[in-house]
């Protein structure tokens, strides 16, 4: 079903609003590059990553009934404040190259939001997250007018030569409530928080003892083609010579595997066996790296600070900062000004 939310037919320009995404956004997202001053990457395997959105809507700005710009909302419940609330995620929010720079962009998202205001009883929250060096996700912050809520990092884990615990497993089907009220419980205090892919293509890993989940990991698959690092000199040594070299080629490959890791869970005192279940989530899937996503205060991150044993990686690639950006619709002042107190409840799959 497709509803029209705006036309100019000067300009040969409309805007439709739809909950499947047709071919032609699948097409137009897979040639998108990603990313402004530092990396740059084209996304793999963009198809599922659309299908499996949750509760989408896909607003399509045409011109001559071309698709040109395409920007997702994602439809969910999310603990926010102690409780449960409706929000609408800013998702896959991109421009053909050929029409940047014409105020497009702005077109979209301010009919996007006017569409939603006009339509939508509060309360409700809409929200985002943007890398702080990206100049598209920057122009999307000043379009949607959202106020930062929360700082993040995005930090890479990685081992040249990663072995596999014996302690760490798969987890069973089975388990999956039972990890589901540990997470709930581990995450009761942060905000932005759901656990709708916590179990996507059945990827949980956990370090068991004695019968007992000491700590898990949601293991996402991501592959990009990378075609730039930093922007720096050394991306063309990066980029074109290290690939070809044996055991270095496991640092970087511009056809780069990695996991996106979400959904960390660990009992209280026994965050050293992150490591192990981090490393062993590496070797299971025959990568070298992984990316996880925490909030500046978030406890797991405090705790892999303190233990200091990231990788190669890390010290090739500083941790990337980014912000939450949100606005709340039928939320007072200060219930707004509570959900910048508590830490952010990051989703890999939600920033991939």
């Amino acid at each position: 079903m497709s509803l029209s939310i705006y036309e100019n037919k000067a300009a040969n320009l409309r805007i439709d609003v739809q909950t499947q995404a047709p071919q032609a956004v699948i097409d137009l997202l897979q040639t998108m590059v990603w990313g402004t001053n530092g990396p740059r990457y084209t996304k793999r395997g963009i198809e599922d990553k659309v299908e499996k959105l949750i509760n989408p809507h896909f607003f399509l700005l045409k011109k001559s009934e071309t698709i040109i710009g395409i920007c997702a909302l994602s439809e969910r419940q999310i603990w926010l404040d102690a409780a449960w609330t409706k929000s609408y995620y800013v998702r896959h929010f991109c421009m053909h190259p050929d029409y940047q720079g014409h105020g497009y962009s702005k077109l979209l998202i301010e009919q996007l939001k006017n569409y939603f205001t006009s339509i939508l009883p509060p309360p409700y929250v809409g929200y985002a997250f943007i890398e702080g060096r990206n100049i598209r996700s920057q122009k999307v912050a000043r379009f949607i007018d959202y106020p930062v809520v929360r700082h993040f990092d995005s930090v890479l884990f990685s081992r040249l030569f990663p072995k596999k615990h014996p302690n760490v497993r798969l987890a069973k089907p089975e388990e999956y409530p039972h990890i589901l009220k540990l997470l709930k419980d581990f995450y009761k205090s942060y905000n932005f928080v759901h656990f709708t892919k916590t179990f996507y293509k059945n990827r949980y890993v956990v370090y068991e003892e004695n019968g007992e989940i000491i700590a898990g990991v949601q293991a996402h698959r991501v592959e990009w083609r990378v075609h730039q690092l930093s922007g720096a000199w050394t991306d063309k040594f990066l980029l074109n010579a290290l690939p070809y070299l044996p055991i270095a080629n496991r640092i970087f490959h511009p056809e780069y595997r990695f996991l996106a890791f979400s959904s960390i869970y660990c009992k209280a005192g026994r965050e050293a066996v992150l490591l192990d279940l981090f490393e062993s989530s590496l070797k299971m899937s025959d990568v070298y790296a992984a990316l996880m996503l925490f909030d500046e205060e978030c406890q797991v991150y405090t705790a892999l600070q303190q233990l200091n044993q990231w990788g190669l990686m890390r010290k090739i690639q500083a941790p990337i900062s980014a912000s939450v950006v949100m606005n709340g619709y039928g939320f007072s002042e200060e219930e707004l000004a509570e959900v910048c107190k508590k830490p952010a409840y990051i989703a890999a799959f939600d920033c991939l």
